[in-house]
């Protein structure tokens, strides 16, 4: 994907790499130094979607990696994908995948 603003190619890098460690958009926003409208804008017009969509992107697809390569409870997931609690990261689980991790972790074979 070809994205003309540079601020936008570094707030999309920041978020890959930080946003399983309880990244959220006031640091998003302080690290960017712009203000959150700015921001929301500048991903709106670039990738047609918010800062705050990328993050929760990135840490369903961390939940999706350890689920399939590890046998680690739910708790240790979510603290590892930048979720607060359980409850809150399997209600977007299963809203975004349609099926829960542990339904989601069984083909492979482990335990949910």
């Amino acid at each position: 994907m070809a994205i003309a603003n540079q601020d936008v190619i570094d707030a999309v890098r920041y978020i890959r790499d930080h946003a399983c460690e309880q990244l959220n958009m006031e640091l998003l926003c302080d690290r960017a130094a712009v203000s959150r409208r700015t921001l929301e804008r500048w991903f709106d017009e670039q990738l047609g979607y918010s800062p705050s969509e990328e993050i929760l992107r990135v840490r369903l697809n961390r939940v999706r990696e350890l689920l399939r390569t590890t046998d680690l409870p739910l708790e240790k997931i979510v603290n590892l994908s930048g979720f607060t609690y359980v409850k809150s990261m399997y209600r977007v689980f299963k809203s975004a995948f349609g099926q829960t991790p542990g339904e989601y972790r069984k083909p492979s074979g482990r335990p949910a």
